[in-house]
């Protein structure tokens, strides 16, 4: 008994000692901890040297998968802070307005999701995809509302990246509807245009709201403006230069530009700023003293040329909802069928101008595009049968058309004066 318990404790010995020197020469890992590391560095198991990188693609994708959804987003930095920080980089406050909406609608579905905590190391494509079809199936938003929010997200993922919060984008890879060049916007025919002008009461009207019908719809109409330029029009904006009166437009993304007023719209203007100046501005029309009204104009740089009929004082600019309110408003008194807007009347003059024969560059201008691929997009008529280029070709005419159309060149030749040698 002896010899065997001193044998067993030998042997017992040497076992020992061996699972000793094993240990040292190959480390060994549990199961369970030996398969997070390896997903963790992209490690396999076994070797010489101990643990060495592995080309195994389920490993690799495992760590690429992980290591895409780290982020080192501070924790005092909320969402509601980061959408903040984001849309005050905009330039236009219309713009940092809309991308804040739609920034908002966005987490409002990560909460739903149980997101909201982990919108930056816990959603991939596949939740922007959720997402999406979340705005078709439920919302049953436009397309072009679709994309818009889409675009705002990857814009916003790409803003995070440059500020290393995220390694990744998830919404670059996620595809939009294709951009369209067909605008849902109506327009006013011509019949309709003076049918709206000749229902507008006058500015000598003694209520202010009625006067101020007149002046916001000519402004719009006459000038191709949206509706937050015209309700951000200041007196200090008009100037008198080569003997026309202008006005500066503070247009979209911080493009200003100078538009020639139009007689109608000056009188109109005269009118109006001799009412609510109680009677401070020069009694002679804005067209026949131009010096005293340049003067006045000094004086009241900041004073908005749209007031709020609704506020107390005549210094309170008129906003965007109640210069829409007004052109549905109008439209209705006047009998036109349809819902009226600002933008359908910004339509009516882009496309009243083309029809009239006003260049690309000048309707560009005019409307304060950078691109003139827009032009097209608000041309209304350019699908009419009746300003195709067919009728310019005159070898489609038949005979007693051809010569006609020759007489008539002939004639315009003889009548063009020749010029001096």
């Amino acid at each position: 008994m002896a010899e065997f318990g001193l044998w067993s404790r030998l042997k017992s010995g040497i076992k020992s000692l061996f699972r000793k020197r094993a240990r040292k020469r190959r480390p060994r890992l549990a199961k369970k901890e030996g398969l997070k590391k390896r997903l963790k560095f992209g490690l396999k198991k076994g070797g010489k040297r101990g643990l060495k990188r592995t080309k195994n693609p389920r490993l690799i994708s495992a760590v690429e998968q992980k290591s895409k959804f780290e982020s080192q987003v501070p924790a005092r930095l909320t969402p509601l802070r980061i959408i903040s920080d984001f849309s005050v980089v905009q330039l236009s406050p219309h713009t940092q307005r809309a991308y804040k909406r739609d920034l908002n609608d966005f987490f409002a579905f990560l909460r739903m999701e149980n997101l909201f905590e982990g919108w930056a190391n816990q959603v991939g494509p596949t939740e922007i995809a959720k997402y999406r079809d979340y705005l078709i199936h439920v919302k049953k938003l436009s397309k072009n509302s679709i994309t818009r929010k889409l675009a705002v997200l990857k814009s916003f993922y790409k803003w995070c990246q440059a500020q290393n919060w995220i390694h990744h984008n998830p919404a670059e890879l996620i595809r939009s509807f294709p951009q369209t060049q067909e605008s849902k916007t109506g327009f006013l025919k011509e019949e309709e245009i003076f049918q709206l002008l000749n229902s507008l009461p006058q500015v000598t009207d003694e209520r202010l709201s009625k006067a101020l019908m007149r002046v916001g719809i000519e402004c719009l109409l006459m000038l191709g403006l949206r509706r937050s330029e015209a309700a951000s029009m200041r007196m200090g904006d008009l100037k008198f230069e080569g003997g026309q009166w202008l006005i500066l437009i503070k247009g979209k993304g911080g493009r200003d530009r100078l538009l020639p007023m139009p007689p109608r719209l000056i009188n109109t203007l005269s009118q109006w700023f001799y009412r609510i100046t109680e009677e401070e501005s020069p009694y002679q029309s804005m067209q026949d003293n131009p010096r005293a009204w340049l003067n006045f104009f000094s004086r009241r740089v900041d004073s908005p040329i749209l007031i709020s009929t609704r506020a107390k004082t005549y210094e309170s600019p008129l906003s965007d909802s109640e210069l829409a309110r007004i052109v549905r408003k109008s439209g209705l008194k006047a009998g036109l069928i349809g819902k009226i807007s600002p933008h359908m009347l910004r339509a009516t003059a882009i496309t009243y101008a083309l029809d009239q024969g006003a260049s690309h560059r000048g309707v560009q201008q005019m409307a304060g595009w950078t691109s003139p691929l827009m032009i097209s997009r608000y041309d209304k008529r350019r699908k009419d049968p009746k300003f195709s280029a067919v009728h310019k070709l005159k070898y489609g005419f038949d005979g007693k058309k051809q010569k006609e159309a020759k007489l008539e060149e002939s004639e315009g030749i003889k009548n063009t004066p020749e010029k001096d040698a």
